[in-house]
């Protein structure tokens, strides 16, 4: 077992924001062994440098977990824009969205769908009030992505999420967290498909095409590239946009 004062030195490598966050977790020494790898630093010392406000959004327990995940290699966690993940998930709430504004617009004073209300705006008003307030979120929003079509594609294939983004569009948030699950299924099964972060970083993200979003209502679209879309938070400097294989 590594002694007490080598995981604190450690731990003090990275921001004081997530030293601070990593505490409040209550770790034994044991487990803080069995957790600080250097992969799982690295990441830590990306948040807190490049979007501190993850540690100040979500849940300690969700977010070590979505870590952790990240750190064995079973998904990514990146940084991206949330009028990107908007982009590219289903889309399919748009006109229920655009029907409860017009609904607003002639109903003037009308506060249903601003407090309490399950529909769509009420849904991304309070998001983006527990943003602003500093209310914690107990799962950070992810895309489904099939990486084994093809090298040159990563395509969405489901999402949770997009509520939560329009929140933070809403309050002009330009950066957010997003999870990044590999699926495969579509082409021929894989049992462990590539990570995101591990594909070309040209390859082109295409819109979500699922029971949620067909072909003709816009899923399977090309969007950007990995590269002009997702941070990674894995080993290394964030230099750039992206941090994945060259």
């Amino acid at each position: 077992m590594a002694p007490k004062s080598k995981i604190i030195k450690s731990l003090f490598e990275v921001p004081e924001i997530a030293q601070r966050w990593f505490e409040s977790l209550n770790f034994d020494e044991a487990t803080k062994v069995e957790v600080l790898t250097p992969e799982y630093l690295k990441k830590l010392d990306n948040i807190g440098n490049e979007f501190p406000e993850g540690f100040r959004q979500y849940e300690p327990q969700a977010l070590h977990e979505v870590i952790d995940e990240a750190e064995a290699g079973y998904s990514d966690l990146a940084i991206m824009n949330p009028e990107d993940f908007r982009m590219l998930a289903s889309r399919n709430i748009e006109d229920a969205i655009q029907a409860e504004a017009d609904w607003l617009a002639a109903n003037p004073g009308e506060e249903a769908f601003r407090a309490g209300s399950d529909e769509h705006i009420g849904r991304i008003n309070r998001y983006a009030e527990m943003f602003e307030g500093g209310e914690l979120f107990n799962e950070v929003p992810f895309l489904e992505v099939e990486t084994e079509l093809a090298d040159d594609i990563a395509q969405i294939v489901g999402h949770e999420g997009r509520h939560r983004k329009r929140a933070l569009e809403k309050i002009g948030a330009g950066a957010s967290l997003v999870r990044l699950i590999p699926r495969s299924g579509r082409g021929a099964y894989v049992p462990n498909p590539t990570p995101v972060s591990k594909m070309d970083p040209n390859a082109v993200l295409h819109t979500e095409l699922s029971s949620m979003q067909s072909g003709e209502e816009g899923g399977g679209k090309a969007y950007k590239s990995i590269a002009d879309t997702l941070k990674f938070l894995s080993l290394g400097a964030l230099g750039g946009l992206y941090d994945g294989p060259e």
